[in-house]
């Protein structure tokens, strides 16, 4: 692949060793606890990322996983259960979870200092645990040295685990449009875009007629169709016209675990922060 194509793989190199080095200053074993309701073949994939890697780095893993039958308070009662445990570092609802259950009522549940995935009102607000995809594009814009100050950054999706938190860690440092596919306009506005991110969850969605050229762009897509992934991004047509681009796989999704591992050692520090 050509230098324009921005691999996660020095990265993810770097933050093993940084992350091993971490947990072995740390005297007492972490863990980790997933709750997963009605596993779909997507959330298995993340499920064995997850679990693979906290195994490399010696975190305890622990799955709770339900089926659809279920019901949402009792979800709620074994959170706040978990919370009480002092022998879980953090907890994380694995996505995607059923209609029925409302996400935002069950992670609101969660112990503010347990919240590895920066999705709680408390940590969207004080940013100690910043959610993981959020922090994986800030890896890769330090890394590879993309400019922030004097340039237009293109946000296109408002989830809290990747728009929303990007947003507001940049917004003070230079001008960003946050946008979702409902935004008035939103093909001029991706126009003025030096850098985009996307992240709408809909396969080659980004086409190459709607980019400035010689833009840099993260695609934060992960779309599943017939046993393959694919980003927001439409590749044959974008990436000719780009200066720089993240590809999907092997590019901000690959981060993703690693940044949830890190997280667990600074929710542990939080904790113990609060205990003095």
């Amino acid at each position: 692949m050509e230098e324009k194509v921005l691999l996660a793989k020095p990265i993810k190199e770097y933050m093993f060793t940084q992350l091993n080095k971490k947990i072995s200053e740390i005297k007492q074993p972490l863990k980790l606890v997933i709750f997963q309701i009605e596993p779909t073949p997507e959330s298995q994939i993340f499920l064995a990322s997850k679990k693979r890697l906290a195994k490399q780095l010696g975190i305890q893993c622990e799955v709770i996983q339900y089926s659809i039958s279920i019901s949402e308070e009792e979800v709620i009662a074994k959170i706040e259960e978990v919370n009480k445990d002092n022998s879980v570092t953090g907890i994380m609802i694995q996505k995607p979870i059923p209609s029925k259950y409302d996400y935002q009522t069950l992670i609101g549940h969660i112990e503010p200092t347990k919240d590895v995935e920066g999705v709680t009102k408390s940590q969207q607000q004080t940013k100690n645990l910043i959610a993981p995809t959020a922090r994986s594009i800030l890896a890769f814009m330090e890394y590879y040295q993309i400019p922030i100050k004097g340039q237009t950054i293109v946000i296109i999706g408002r989830s809290n685990i990747v728009g929303m938190p990007l947003y507001q860690i940049l917004h003070n440092q230079t001008r960003v449009y946050l946008c979702g596919r409902d935004t008035k306009n939103i093909k001029e506005i991706i126009r003025k875009g030096n850098l985009i991110v996307i992240a709408i969850g809909e396969k080659e969605w980004l086409r190459g007629d709607m980019i400035n050229p010689n833009c840099t762009i993260i695609d934060v897509g992960t779309n599943y169709e017939n046993n393959r992934i694919y980003g927001d991004v439409c590749w044959e047509e974008v990436y000719p016209k780009v200066e720089k681009i993240t590809p999907v796989p092997k590019g901000v999704g690959a981060l993703t675990s690693l940044m949830l591992m890190d997280n667990i050692i600074k929710a542990y520090l939080l904790q113990q922060e609060s205990k003095k």
